[in-house]
């Protein structure tokens, strides 16, 4: 199993997706293939990353206020990672020049098809649709209910 911090599996998934673009594949890989190439592109990016020492910061009074009642902070996960390689690719604006949310895009990749990945669009795709019709359905109900409130309150002819 693989951990990163979720800008490191971005800027992973980023390299991959302009790996395979240059080369130009004519099939598309398989779940299996392609999360183990991200996987590698992965471990390879933090490499590096995980062994570089980030200097420890002094630590609020508060933390030690509360270390005295035994309540001790944890460093996050993240915070032992030093800054990303490309900080543009994690902004909202190469997300929509890109096409959208990183993770539509991993689970919705040209370059990944088949039984697997089918299903999940599949399901992805009725997923939207009964949200759609849902949503749909209780903003009718405000509407209807704004509506028959006005009227009550004789704001609106009847």
């Amino acid at each position: 199993a693989v951990f990163v911090p979720e800008a490191y599996l971005q800027m992973a998934f980023e390299d991959v997706e302009e790996l395979l673009d240059t080369q130009g594949q004519g099939q598309p890989l398989s779940s299996a293939e392609y999360f183990g190439l991200l996987a590698e592109v992965a471990r390879r990016a933090c490499g590096p990353v995980q062994q570089a020492e980030v200097e420890p910061r002094p630590e609020p009074w508060y933390v030690r206020f509360l270390a005295k009642f035994d309540l001790v902070k944890t460093e996050e996960f993240a915070h032992r990672y030093g800054p990303v390689r490309r900080p543009q690719a994690l902004t909202w604006w190469h997300q929509l020049r890109k096409g959208g949310f990183w993770i539509y895009r991993l689970f919705h990749s040209s370059h990944l098809s088949d039984e697997r990945s089918r299903s999940f669009r599949f399901w992805a795709r009725w997923h939207v649709g009964i949200t759609t019709v849902v949503s749909l359905l209780i903003i009718e109900i405000y509407v209807a209910l704004i509506r028959d409130f006005m009227r009550e309150q004789q704001v609106m002819r009847k």
